[in-house]
């Protein structure tokens, strides 16, 4: 085909007319991005503030309701056991205690507990008060001078140095500890959707060596039914998952943090899928019960815990 030059000049004019209405759909949808990106920075710092503010009032009513219940254990509490006290963030553990022994009943003092990233025992801890009401447990602790802390402040339960991954994990694995604030120390290899956290300085943050194992393996020959397991893993909550075999051990209560406040979408597939239902958010923590513990779903009805719809986006937070 031969093209004039006319020709070639009115194709030349049509190229650079369509350079220019690409570059301004380009500029435009650039300028649209940058408008989400502010709304969206606008928002978050809202929810923050938001937050802020239901922390503030979760702390009072913890308190006040918390002081009344440690009451009620130490009236039932068995010989040698940790202090009657709540030490969650977020009143996880009031919650908890609350959906486990509601006033019409005696307190529960045989129940059995898991907790992963179990910290000191005592800071932040969500089975604490457990262990006050006689319960025992498992913890799981990957820095070595926080699980020995954890067998002096926790006497009745059973205390692991561990890091825990999926199904088959054995030998060492590098942990990041975060000296500059412990509780967001992790497993880096292991972690998957876990959310916008704070960075660390490199000066704050070392790597050490973590024996590695799978919940499975952790758990061993235990026999009887688990009333309750809580992981606090900093975004490896998936590939601990992935090796607990859910199906077999089927613990009635689950308390999972998810710091994507559910955009890992996968991480509520692989619990749900195991016949667990979503009951609400704590903060960043979901909680879950399994469709088979007709006692527990009905106490948490009773408790009003299931008005509020699980989400699946940040716009569920609390």
């Amino acid at each position: 085909m031969v093209i004039d030059g006319a020709g070639a000049g009115q194709v030349s004019v049509m190229s650079g007319w369509a350079i220019v209405i690409l570059g301004l759909l380009g500029a435009g949808l650039l300028g649209a991005i940058v408008a989400l990106e502010r709304r969206s920075r606008r928002l978050r710092l809202r929810l923050k503030e938001i937050e802020q503010r239901l922390s503030e009032t979760r702390i009072v009513v913890r308190d006040l309701a918390g002081a009344d219940s440690a009451e009620r254990i130490g009236r039932s509490q068995p010989a040698g056991a940790v202090e009657a006290a709540f030490h969650s963030g977020y009143g996880e553990d009031l919650l908890l205690f609350q959906l486990f022994n509601p006033r019409s009943a005696p307190i529960r003092a045989d129940g059995f507990y898991v907790e992963c990233g179990a910290f000191d025992g005592v800071r932040r801890s969500v089975t604490h008060i457990f262990d006050a009401c006689g319960w025992r447990g498992l913890l799981v602790e990957a820095l070595l001078h926080l699980a020995e802390q954890c067998r002096r402040n926790r006497p009745r339960a059973r205390v692991m140095h561990a890091a825990l991954g999926p199904r088959g994990s054995s030998g060492m694995i590098d942990f990041a500890h975060r000296t500059d604030n412990e509780g967001l120390s992790c497993a880096p290899s292991l972690r998957e959707g876990s959310g916008r956290r704070s960075s660390a300085r490199a000066d704050s943050t070392k790597l050490i060596s973590v024996p590695l194992m799978s919940m499975d393996d952790a758990l061993g020959n235990h026999g009887g039914p688990i009333d309750l397991v809580v992981l606090d893993v900093e975004g490896s909550e998936l590939a601990v998952l992935r090796g607990f075999d859910l199906a077999r051990w089927q613990p009635a209560v689950l308390l999972i943090e998810d710091n994507t406040y559910g955009e890992n979408a996968a991480l509520l597939g692989h619990i749900t899928s195991a016949g667990y239902r979503s009951i609400r958010w704590l903060s960043r923590n979901r909680l879950l019960i399994h469709e088979s513990q007709t006692a527990p779903l009905a106490r948490a009805k009773e408790m009003t815990l299931t008005r509020d719809p699980h989400k699946k986006s940040i716009r569920g937070k609390p």
